[in-house]
């Protein structure tokens, strides 16, 4: 080596030290964050100011490292120099690093490439550089064959997109998105760890050259959050399904403005996670554009809203996307899930709701917006778009009672019932009615006792009747009329079929709508309570006639809501397949016990609740989400913050089983205050989320969702398989259960279970005599999708700017 060279290297490592040398994250920061931890307590943000990578020339760096192969080529020695490059900035940050695992990562590399002939030396040892970097800051906690695939899989993914992007935004896309991939090694196997980086790196790369504003901070964490979220949902998941959402999701977090980096990430992760469906139904290209749509929707509204919120938003919005999504062409998939997480973060009201009820509002709207575009043939992604927001907005409506699975109901019909074929409707019109009326049926729904199929009936019909009038109505007539005709749909008609009740709900809310047009009126509740007139008349028809043709009751509810001629309504769907098939499961008082009711999914509904007692607390909940995470279980706790209530003496067993029809091997339930138990006639796949409270803090709720295979079963006595876990096994000593739902590998509920008398359990339990009332009524799972899981595993950390 001649003097002019050895000076070269001599000043390249001195640069590499001085980089180094302004890290912003300790060593002990590169990990996985504790498990326990809140998401807000991860680790300090990046200084988006200081992004700027290191970009080293083909030959600094390399060959005082790494001996060259003469077999290998031009673009595998640039992998080569790259891996050995980023293993360098690992260790100047502390990581220390075997010779094994330093090859693993150059034998990833090299294979990444081996037959690659588009992508520039220069991208290539980018890409190989962001990937060994991110992977080998984990290399304490994995193996050399993890090291190996994650750096394959960022390198593969970061060079397959780089045709106009710059080797700034291919470094960090592989860096990204090996670091969140390997973060999950310990949990998935080597596959999964593959296609997650390399999904991740394409997406990122692709989102960073749409988004030509995006820093080096927000590239990296959009393609760490999406392969890290994407493996979280991993047991029934395909490699494809994986790669497709860990793509869409950090190609949609990418489009970022504003957001920081751990915003950008946690949109990321909750949309990855959304998205890696179970569902199997739905193709690749459905799940990347619903979590590319949710992930982008929610890094577009992030000013006054937690990286919690932010989460669970694109996580509901992905999933509710998903769940109709057998029909949807792509476009209609992501407008729906990007308006979904926009409208459900998009208001101020958002600072008082709890997390649990941001995300099954962001899935309700997607969910509800997909299915009318496909019913209905509409390609407007502005409108659907606008149909999916509005339903959000309507959904964050501060209830002292959570019931989960009516207010996915309510905004699934508003958001259903809203878009419409007529072309003259604007989107700020379809937005305004879907907000009335998803905001009249949460409110409603959660003062009256309805079915999920009369709620979403109700929110369906009041959106529809308010846009079939909207030629010279205000947005503030649309939604006012919307929201009473919700509203009574749901307070005033008690025994009337879903297709009744939407009939009336449609005939209210367009009545109140043209006489407020025509009388000038602009006062919101006075045209509510028009609306609610409308629906009372026409209840008062269905008490003197029960079977009263839909017909004329959509003409008695317009007629008593002050309309005249009864416009023609779009038609009235006669499935609600997208209806949840499980009542909400609440906690109120001991003497109250409510039996898990199975709605059908073809109208008229056979819903009737079994109530031994009208007891009802009302329950004012806040809850702040604290995690822990178990090899296959995933709780989150909801600290709930309620006033005490003193409830009558238990006498019920604390025992109860309760088993709806299943679509496949039938399966039945059972629950003891700690324990719980599924008994089927042979093994399968299924999905249990449960809800517990703490025995000696009943303020405070978890959620657990448990993978169970197949194998997981064990033969009985009679003959039958059984599958039992205790609170100590689901990683919740001291919790009792308070409900619990059973989902097969298609996300369908198979069997619901809950507990007649928590009060008993919890003085059993905590071994006082407490009287207070666990205040956690949150309701059971959603249907016809994997069940809702809700911040449920804090990601990895943020990572720092000199990682770059």
């Amino acid at each position: 080596m001649d003097r002019f060279t050895r000076a070269v290297v001599a000043v390249g490592l001195v640069l590499l030290v001085s980089i180094a040398s302004i890290a912003v994250v300790s060593p002990t920061n590169s990990g996985t964050t504790s498990s326990t931890q809140s998401m807000e307590a991860s680790a300090p943000l990046v200084g988006e100011s200081a992004a700027t990578l290191p970009v080293l020339s083909v030959n600094d760096g390399a060959s005082e490292l790494l001996q060259t192969d003469s077999n290998r080529s031009t673009r595998e020695e640039a992998a080569a120099r790259g891996v050995t490059q980023g293993a360098a900035l690992a260790q100047r940050q502390g990581v220390s690093i075997s010779q094994e695992q330093r090859q693993a990562a150059v034998q990833g590399a090299t294979q990444a490439v081996s037959q690659d002939q588009s992508t520039s030396v220069k991208q290539v040892q980018a890409a190989a550089r962001g990937a060994a970097h991110g992977t080998l800051l984990q290399s304490q906690d994995v193996n050399v064959t993890q090291i190996q695939v994650a750096t394959q899989g960022a390198t593969t993914g970061a060079v397959s997109q780089t045709q106009r992007a710059n080797v700034s935004q291919v470094q960090a896309a592989a860096f990204g998105a090996g670091h969140g991939a390997v973060a999950q090694s310990q949990r998935v196997n080597v596959t999964q760890v593959q296609v997650a980086a390399r999904g991740a790196a394409q997406g990122a790369v692709t989102g960073a050259v749409q988004n030509q504003g995006a820093s080096v901070s927000q590239i990296q964490e959009a393609g760490q959050g999406a392969a890290f979220g994407a493996l979280d949902q991993r047991q029934n998941v395909s490699v494809q399904q994986v790669q497709a959402a860990a793509r869409g999701a950090a190609t949609g977090a990418a489009q970022a403005q504003t957001a920081n980096a751990k915003q950008v990430q946690v949109a990321a992760m909750g949309a990855a996670r959304g998205g890696a469906t179970q569902i199997q139904q739905v193709n690749v290209e459905q799940i990347q554009a619903a979590c590319r749509g949710a992930a982008a929707g929610a890094v577009s509204q992030v000013q006054r809203v937690s990286v919690t919120q932010i989460q669970v938003a694109a996580q509901g919005a992905a999933t509710g996307g998903l769940t109709q999504a057998q029909r949807a062409t792509v476009s209609q998939i992501q407008s729906a899930c990007r308006g979904a997480a926009i409208g459900a973060l998009s208001i101020t009201q958002v600072q008082i709701v709890n997390i649990v009820q941001i995300q099954i509002v962001a899935q309700g709207a997607a969910q509800g917006a997909t299915q009318g575009a496909v019913q209905k043939q509409v390609v407007n992604v502005k409108q659907i778009q606008a149909a999916a927001k509005g339903s959000a907005q309507g959904g964050v409506t501060q209830v002292q009672t959570v019931r989960i699975t009516q207010i996915q109901s309510a905004c699934a019909g508003a958001a259903s019932g809203a878009i419409t074929q007529n072309q003259q409707v604007s989107v700020t019109q379809v937005q305004a009615a879907a907000r009335g009326a998803c905001k009249g049926g949460v409110v409603a729904s959660q003062r009256q006792q309805a079915s999920i199929s009369q709620v979403q009936a109700a929110t369906r019909g009041a959106a529809n009747g308010a846009v079939s009038q909207s030629q010279q109505a205000t947005v503030t007539q649309i939604q006012a009329a919307a929201q009473g005709a919700a509203t009574g749909g749901i307070t005033q008609v008690q025994k009337a079929s879903v297709t009744q009740i939407q009939a009336i709900t449609f005939g209210a809310a367009a009545g109140a709508t043209q006489s407020a047009t025509q009388g000038n009126v602009n006062s919101a509740g006075q045209i509510q309570q028009t609306a609610v007139s409308g629906t009372e008349q026409a209840a008062n028809r269905v008490k003197s006639r029960a079977n009263a043709p839909p017909k004329t009751l959509r003409s008695v509810a317009k007629q008593g809501a002050g309309g005249e001629a009864t416009p023609t309504p779009s038609p009235i769907p006669t499935s609600t397949t997208a209806t949840p098939t499980t009542t909400s499961a609440q906690t109120t008082t001991a003497t109250s016990t409510q039996a898990p009711t199975s709605t059908s999914t073809t109208a008229p509904p056979s819903t009737t609740p079994n109530v031994t007692t009208t007891t009802q607390t009302t329950t004012s909940v806040t809850t702040t989400p604290t995690t822990t995470t178990t090899a296959n279980v995933t709780t989150t706790t909801s600290n709930v913050t309620a006033t005490p209530t003193t409830t009558a003496n238990a006498t019920a067993t604390p025992t109860t089983t309760s088993t709806t029809a299943p679509p496949t091997a039938p399966l039945s339930a059972n629950l003891s205050c700690t324990r719980i138990t599924a008994n089927a006639t042979q093994p399968d796949d299924y999905r249990m989320q449960a809800l517990l409270v703490n025995a000696s803090n009943p303020q405070s709720g978890v959620l657990v969702t448990q993978n169970i295979s197949a194998g997981d079963f064990q033969p009985a006595a009679d003959g039958k398989v059984t599958w039992t876990n205790s609170t100590a096994d689901l990683g919740v000593p001291g919790y009792v259960f308070v409900n619990a739902t059973f989902f097969d590998s298609n996300g369908q509920t198979v069997a619901t279970v809950q507990q007649n008398d928590v009060q008993r359990c919890i003085r059993q339990v905590s071994g006082t005599n407490q009287t207070t009332v666990p205040r956690t009524t949150v309701g059971g799972p959603t249907a016809t999708a994997a069940p809702t899981t809700v911040a449920t595993t804090t990601g990895p950390r943020t990572t720092p700017t000199n990682s770059s």
